[in-house]
């Protein structure tokens, strides 16, 4: 049995409309064969740890695997962009609030 923890992206995400590849999920599991990362092509030994997405396309799952180092994060990391969403709506609302209401 694989050993995972995963990032789960909010159900909206799921009901969006056209030809999108939508984010499924976006696990860190360990190997349980030799894999190679698609951005560097490293290869990942079997039993070590390395990044699982799924995406579904036109009704086809498409599973990319990454290796844990930090110029293989995958452009759409969900973690990153949850983290500067966040930072960008702060930064928005505090503007909005200080011309608003002062």
């Amino acid at each position: 049995m694989l050993k995972h923890w995963g990032v789960r992206p909010p159900l909206f995400l799921f009901f969006t409309y056209g030809d999108l590849m939508r984010l499924i999920e976006e696990v860190y599991l360990k190997a349980d064969k030799d894999e190679i990362c698609q951005k560097c092509g490293v290869d990942i030994a079997e039993g070590s740890n390395h990044l699982l997405e799924s995406y579904i396309h036109k009704g086809v799952i498409l599973s990319n695997t990454y290796c844990l180092k930090k110029r293989c994060n995958p452009i759409n990391n969900l973690r990153l962009r949850l983290f500067w969403g966040v930072i960008t709506l702060s930064m928005a609302s505090w503007i909005i609030y200080g011309i608003w209401f002062k």
